[in-house]
């Protein structure tokens, strides 16, 4: 799972780009450190790169030391599965550390990741093109406007209590084919797990041969496909919700 969801092979022969997965990006000082001694061992860049997806990538890692670099990746606790597939959501920092932010999107992104990993969901080939992204509120740090799966935080009223809910948004991306996701349905902080893996359920019941969640949730989204059984099932959601 490791070597599947985590390194990608490069055009130059033998070697490959190694890719080091964090929740929500955290990382500690000793972890750190050990990131750093791996660099220097393995990587013949000898340097290691941030990217939008909060991990961390090291290139020109000869494929023979892959099994010695994994053994030292779990002595540093940095050995989790699924740094390129959608069981690594992006998560801003939210009430963590923003005093903008209306919900924790840093931990619920944890969350999601360690429930997509326990799952075994980080495998799943139908999946490995989708991306979720979370913002604490409106103002899109985590990118929530192009992900499959989008969300950002704010606050609903249930008689005189508030609680935290988020805006989900389907179908958005980057990648050619630009476009923000369709607004569909406010969900209760506490219920996003279980409406993500329903999502990924319908998906499942409807798709076609050849789709990837991605592929089926743009046609869904722009009305190329009349899908009446998965759009039903999407607004059975919203109802649930309701």
């Amino acid at each position: 799972r490791w070597l599947a969801t985590n390194t990608i092979r490069q055009k130059q022969d033998g070697y490959r780009s190694v890719f080091i997965t964090l929740e929500a990006g955290d990382i500690t000082a000793s972890q750190l450190d050990s990131v750093a001694r791996l660099v220097s061992d393995y990587s013949c860049e000898g340097v290691a790169r941030m990217g939008f997806t909060q991990n961390m990538a090291m290139r020109f890692v000869h494929e023979d030391d892959l099994p010695s670099l994994y053994g030292r990746l779990l002595d540093a606790g940095l050995a989790k599965s699924g740094a390129l597939a959608m069981a690594a959501p992006v998560g801003c920092s939210g009430t963590t550390s923003c005093n903008l932010a209306l919900t924790n999107s840093h931990r619920l992104a944890k969350e999601i990741q360690r429930r997509f990993l326990d799952l075994g969901l980080d495998g799943d080939k139908d999946l490995e093109d989708s991306t979720i992204k979370i913002s604490g509120c409106p103002n899109s740090c985590g990118q929530h406007g192009i992900a499959t799966i989008g969300f950002f935080g704010g606050g609903g009223r249930v008689g005189k209590d508030m609680y935290a809910n988020y805006q989900m948004s389907l179908g958005g991306r980057s990648d050619g084919q630009t476009m923000l996701g369709h607004t569909c349905v406010r969900v209760p902080a506490k219920r996003v797990i279980p409406v993500i893996l329903r999502i990924i359920e319908i998906f499942r019941e409807n798709k076609k041969t050849g789709d990837t969640l991605k592929s089926w949730m743009h046609r869904i989204v722009t009305g190329a496909e009349d899908d009446s059984a998965a759009i039903s099932s999407v607004k059975d959601i919203q109802r649930e919700l309701q």
